[in-house]
């Protein structure tokens, strides 16, 4: 477990790093703020992974591959409620 967590952290350091030193078109980055409750959490992760499983997809149907990408979502909350972790 320890070892995922780095390993997310460093990637996440290399796309805050590309914001400096990739040139825009040859990167996308975005982001959003957004409320929901229970549901629309569970149902938001859910559409996450099938976005990820599609671009998956996507990239295995390929074959004339000519460079290496990473592609890095995070969907955490900037608030807290009483009853949830610390961070």
């Amino acid at each position: 477990v320890i070892a995922i967590r780095n390993f997310q952290k460093e990637l996440m350091s290399r796309a805050q790093e590309s914001v400096d030193f990739v040139a825009p078109e040859n990167r996308h980055i975005i982001s959003t703020t957004l409320t929901a409750n229970a549901q629309g959490v569970q149902d938001i992760k859910n559409m996450i992974t099938d976005l990820q499983n599609k671009i998956i997809g996507y990239s295995d149907s390929h074959v004339d591959h000519d460079k290496l990408y990473h592609l890095n979502v995070q969907f955490f909350p900037m608030s807290r409620g009483q009853d949830e972790d610390k961070y």
